[in-house]
């Protein structure tokens, strides 16, 4: 299934929760610029591998059924 989400650049998985670390110094101790998009599992397992102490805040999920359809790319000409 084509997804219309980003690709998590650590395991290649579509990115469906956006999220937001506390302490906003984690986030930049663990992905120390390795990568811009990551998902909440690889972040993690990179911040356990680290042990930065940190909670996730301002979660938002989508699934794949609440995705819009894909728009018809080739219409009926009349």
């Amino acid at each position: 299934m084509i997804s219309s989400a980003p690709p998590c650049q650590k395991c290649g998985r579509p990115v469906v929760v956006r999220f937001s670390v506390k302490p906003e110094t984690a986030w930049s101790t663990v992905v120390l610029n390795r990568w811009r998009t990551i998902c909440a599992g690889c972040f993690d397992l990179e911040a356990h591998k680290a042990g930065v102490r940190y909670s996730f805040a301002e979660l938002e999920a989508t699934s794949w059924s609440d995705r819009p359809e894909p728009r018809k790319p080739y219409k009926r000409k009349r």
